[in-house]
């Protein structure tokens, strides 16, 4: 009995074993994969946009319910309507119609709010842009390309809820790619920096035969060290 017990403790995962004994355990994304990820690419973290890109499809929401909760009640009380039934159901029908559309568009944009995420990893910076039926765009920045990362984060609101854009510039063509509504701005900028200095150690270091990657223990101590910084900034913030 003793032994079939000490061997479900010893089955039991980190998270689980963390559950029982109600601690918390730094969030780690080592495990996570994405489709299109390389070989030997660790993801270190993920973003989406801020959730203030929501506040306008949901008081736009808020105000077309309220609006034909208010129209539908109107005329069920009109006279003019209860004179003329055939007119009253095509207000009807149309104030129906017109809700269930836009609460499907609705629908469609908070859905496509969650499919839309950056995955920033030890070797590339990657874009997804999906939705359920149109378009499923991956656009993907090579960190040892990159000549320089730019915070903008101006405006009242932008530094309260600490939210800005991100402006990466490759080196090779000068081009820019902007990410926008990145939320805690700061900690995005620090993290891509840090692996953007990994990338490029990773491939200046000199040997007889010229340049060559880092060794399987210096990416495994990088990348324990740099999840251990990120879990306990995450802690703190």
């Amino acid at each position: 009995m003793e032994e079939n017990q000490e061997n479900n403790v010893m089955n039991l995962t980190k998270n689980e074993v963390a559950s029982v004994l109600k601690v918390d355990v730094p969030r780690n994304h080592k495990d996570e994969h994405f489709k299109g990820q390389q070989a030997n690419e660790e993801v270190i973290c993920f973003f989406r946009q801020h959730w203030v890109v929501l506040l306008a499809p949901i008081l736009a929401f808020v105000f077309i319910a309220a609006l034909s909760i208010l129209i539908v009640s109107a005329i069920s009380f009109n006279l003019f309507f209860e004179e003329n039934p055939f007119l009253y159901r095509a207000v009807f029908f149309a104030v129906f119609i017109g809700m269930t559309l836009y609460s499907h568009y609705f629908f469609l944009t908070m859905i496509n709010y969650f499919l839309n995420v950056v995955i920033i990893t030890d070797q590339r910076v990657v874009d997804i842009k999906k939705s359920i039926y149109l378009h499923h765009d991956l656009d993907a920045i090579d960190l040892s390309q990159v000549q320089d990362v730019i915070k903008r984060q101006n405006g009242l609101m932008r530094n309260i809820l600490s939210y800005g854009n991100l402006i990466i510039t490759l080196a090779a063509t000068a081009s820019t790619k902007t990410l926008t509504y990145v939320p805690r701005a700061d900690f995005h900028f620090r993290v891509i920096n840090r692996c953007i200095q990994s990338a490029r150690k990773g491939v200046k270091i000199r040997t007889h035969h010229g340049l060559k990657a880092r060794t399987p223990e210096e990416e495994k101590k990088f990348l324990e060290d740099l999840s251990r910084e990120i879990g306990q900034e995450e802690a703190v913030n």
